[in-house]
């Protein structure tokens, strides 16, 4: 998804009150109805109440504006710039798109009643018209309404100089009338005006994006942020959002443009840098942040980028936060399921899927977002099984999340709706290619590189090996083989060929960038699986002991399990149940040979350690239940001290939520160096790490 900077005001030489921009970012009540007629002709001169609303809007007082209006509107229904002011007051503080163009288009109708013929004669506020088209269009596009911002901007440019040249590049580009587009995003670049030469900029790197055009696109993208930059230096060290040079929305699109030429450190780079300072615009940097760690098992610094995404989405206008409020849910959704955290995950992406964002300010349609998000619901509902499934076995004292015994029945009712969504909207050829293409735009957007191969299950190992051979046959080179080596290997295990499938899978993990560790992770797993059906333990076990120093998490998410010998040093009956109970999980074998698993205290103070085949530590979980209480009946009351039966779930969910969970901190580890031992971030990453995922599940 590529985003476009909000564009201002016209630029304004006569009427010295629409001399400025647009400002405004706070609540106000829903409009009142109003009574609509022709209004009065004759000449239009504001009156001095009016200029007065006029200039509350100008000075940002929108609450007072809004009551003022308000009532100006109750008295004079007929007030040009009344109902442009409200229009523009509704679409900033509220976010009442439809409700802010219902009254801008009062304002047009009741000026061109005054003045049906045009060129306006010399004292017609000329200015205050090209305003009112000016907003209308720009709240058209908001809307998603692009053939009547098309008209507007025909209208204007008909009637107005200097022309909206850069302003119908976007609108052709989203009705996909890509040369059009070109034409007049190229004779934007030209402008002796910079906001027209930045958005011609912007409009061509939306355009080489959507086109699917990776190293035009990259060098577009690059050029409009450049420019931006170089502006950005000479903006007032005091501008406000509004009155600044849009950085943050071109280091966005340059860092997207980068990961399409497979460049992560330059992701990185540009993401931050439009990080520096504050910008209204749903292009949030923090967002791609998030992305770009959980795809590295960055998980710390993942977190640390979710409170900075949440911050800047809550410092925005709020007709913007509706621009981009399922983006930012998906966002957390994403990371919440890579740590295990399903509950708040599913909330947050039925949220996404119940609200969609509107998309009038970006690239890509609401489809391919509903199918992406019903992509991750799956995957988050699944992975969300599996901890059941080990819970299940953990004994008392655990809470048990299922609401009711018809719950299965509704889940598997939207299974199958997410899964009929998906193959539906891929039914349209280019938006299939585009979305087995890596970092590619016109497909379901976003999902990660780790999530793709979920869909070869979801539309068979036949189309899925058709499109891949496409794909990659338009992304040919030694930098996307890695990628299409995976998604084969996922093809060749679902056809039941495990040779070839190895075979797939080793080319992959010699060809991946060693930044794509969750991937990486994944193609492991589909080798363990591999092996598994070939019957070569040693090799499965090779495999797993990558996916478990990569990301254990994947071991859960994939359905695997690990062959485990259990050895004991503890004392007590929590730790002998502990033990038995061990053997039931749906994440180990217990058996000879394999990880090992060595249980060590005594009572209820136990240390679990994981290791692999060869010996190298995993991960410890230790668990002091010596003092440990159960919630009080009464607040400020000492609870009762926990069970022995409790206890051991206890044990078990720590032992679970570390191994195969937890076990991604792995924000201190240079990727670059890994050396087959997980290292793990220091505990007090780790309680940051819950403080956050409470926080986030409480929402």
């Amino acid at each position: 998804m590529l985003t476009r900077p909000l564009t201002k005001g016209a630029l304004v030489v006569g009427w010295s009150l629409l001399a400025s921009a647009w400002l405004g970012a706070t609540a106000c009540r829903e409009p009142t109805a109003r009574v609509t007629t022709s209004g009065p002709t004759g000449p239009y001169v504001p009156s001095e109440r009016e200029l007065e609303v006029f200039q509350l809007y100008q000075d940002d007082k929108l609450i007072t504006a809004r009551r003022k209006v308000d009532e100006l509107l109750d008295e004079d229904p007929y007030s040009i710039l009344g109902h442009y002011v409200l229009g523009q007051v509704l679409r900033q503080s509220d976010g009442a798109l439809p409700q802010a163009m219902e009254h801008l288009g009062r304002a047009r109708e009741l000026f061109e009643t005054r003045y049906p013929e045009f060129p306006l004669p010399e004292d017609g506020p000329r200015e205050l018209h090209r305003e009112v088209l000016f907003a209308a269009q720009g709240i058209a596009g908001e809307l998603e309404q692009f053939e009547y911002q098309l008209e507007l901007l025909d209208f204007y440019d008909a009637l107005y100089k200097p022309k909206l040249t850069a302003e119908h590049a976007w609108p052709l580009m989203r009705l996909r009338r890509y040369e059009e587009a070109r034409g007049f995003a190229r004779q934007a670049t030209e402008s002796s005006l910079p906001n027209s030469r930045s958005m011609g900029l912007n409009a061509l790197c939306a355009i080489e994006g959507e086109a699917s055009e990776r190293e035009p696109r990259y060098e577009a993208c690059l050029a409009a942020y450049e420019d931006a930059a170089a502006r950005a230096q000479n903006d007032p060290e005091m501008a406000g959002p509004h009155e600044r040079t849009p950085l943050a929305v071109h280091a966005y699109n340059a860092a997207m443009a980068a990961a399409a030429v497979l460049r992560p450190d330059e992701v990185e780079r540009l993401a931050k840098a439009g990080t520096l300072r504050l910008d209204f615009t749903p292009a949030n940097p923090w967002r791609l942040l998030v992305r770009l760690y959980v795809d590295q098992a960055r998980i710390d610094e993942g977190l640390s980028a979710l409170e900075e995404m949440q911050r800047w989405r809550q410092r925005q206008p709020p007709y913007l936060r509706d621009q981009d409020r399922a983006e930012t849910d998906v966002a957390q959704a994403t990371l919440l399921l890579v740590v295990g955290r399903t509950e708040a995950g599913l909330r947050l992406t039925d949220r996404a899927i119940a609200r969609p964002d509107r998309r009038g300010l970006s690239s890509s349609t609401g489809e391919q977002a509903a199918g992406a998000h019903a992509l991750l619901r799956l995957a988050l509902r699944r992975t969300h099984e599996a901890l059941r499934a080990e819970r299940a076995t953990w004994g008392a004292g655990v809470d048990e999340d299922e609401p009711s015994l018809l719950s299965p029945v509704g889940r598997a009712a939207q299974d199958l709706a997410d899964r009929e969504r998906i193959r539906t909207l891929l039914t349209d050829e280019a938006r299939l290619l585009a979305t087995f293409r890596v970092h590619v735009l016109g497909g379901l957007e976003p999902v990660p590189t780790w999530l793709v191969g979920d869909l070869v299950e979801l539309l068979g190992p036949g189309v899925a090996a058709v499109v891949i051979r496409q794909a990659s046959a338009l992304d040919y080179g030694a930098r996307f083989a890695g990628f299409y080596a995976a998604l084969r290997a996922e093809v060749a295990l679902a056809d039941g060929d495990e040779a070839e499938a190895l075979r797939q899978v080793e080319s992959s993990l010699r060809d991946l960038p060693p930044t794509e560790v969750l991937l990486r992770a994944r193609v492991a797993a589909v080798g363990a699986a591999a092996s598994a059906d070939e019957g070569n333990a040693s090799q499965e076990q090779r495999y797993l002991a990558s996916v478990m120093q990569l990301d254990p998490g994947t071991i859960r998410r994939q359905g695997l399990s690990i062959p485990v010998t259990i050895r004991s040093g503890a004392s007590g009956s929590v730790a002998s149940e502990v033990e038995q109970r061990l053997s039931s999980s749906p994440r180990l074998r217990v058996g000879s040979g394999g990880f090992g698993l060595m249980i060590e205290g005594e009572g209820r103070a136990l240390r679990l350690c994981l290791s692999t085949p060869e010996g190298a530590e995993l991960s410890c979980t230790a668990v002091d239940l010596r003092e440990a209480r159960s919630e009080p009946a009464v607040e400020g009351e000492e609870g009762e001290p926990i069970t022995d039966a409790e206890a051991v779930a206890r044990t078990l969910q720590a032992f679970h939520e570390r191994a195969f969970g937890f076990g991604l901190e792995l924000s201190a580890l240079d990727l670059r160096s890994l050396d087959g031992r997980t290292v793990v971030a220091e505990e007090a990453a780790r309680e940051k790490m819950r403080a956050v995922l409470e926080q986030v599940a409480s929402d």
